[in-house]
């Protein structure tokens, strides 16, 4: 299952719950995948560490796929991965299908990537997005707005105007 959820220029608070994960979980089959496309915060990682503890709490455990930093950036994308397996669990990625250009771009992200589990280090100070008490929309402002002025640098003015 690929999960891409995005409202305008971000990713609504109730897609990151808690309960939102526990609902597609669900929906898995047993040994089944989940894949997110995401952004977070670089220097501000506090939406980063949400989301990925908030995942890890439902699936045992979330790997973040991530593009390779560039000195200045402020955002990064990542791609997070969790499985619906009891215990540990093994993936392997072939390129085979991937054209040659595209992997120029797609193999130092599957290069650089991080194993998290519930009780990983990175979460020490972080607590679980849930309905109830979701912080999502605070945690991503940075984000969001960070994504806003990037776009407003690439796209053309005409096209922001209309």
């Amino acid at each position: 299952m690929v999960i891409d959820l995005y409202n305008g220029d971000g990713i609504p608070a109730h897609v990151v719950s808690k309960e939102f994960f526990n609902d597609i979980k669900a929906c898995v089959s047993e040994n089944g995948a989940v894949l997110m496309n995401a952004f977070y915060g670089v220097k501000d990682l506090s939406s980063k560490k949400a989301l990925l503890k908030t995942i890890s709490d439902v699936f045992g455990s979330v790997i973040a796929f991530e593009a390779p930093l560039k000195s200045d950036a402020d955002i990064t994308q990542g791609y997070l991965l969790a499985r619906n397996v009891i215990g540990n669990w093994s993936f392997s990625i072939t390129l085979d299908d991937v054209t040659e250009i595209n992997q120029k771009n797609v193999i130092p992200i599957l290069q650089n990537w991080v194993a998290y589990n519930r009780e990983h280090e990175f979460f020490n100070d972080t607590e679980t997005i849930q309905d109830g008490s979701n912080d999502w929309v605070r945690q991503a402002n940075y984000v969001d707005v960070t994504y806003r002025r990037i776009l407003t640098q690439i796209i053309p003015w005409q096209v922001l105007l209309d």
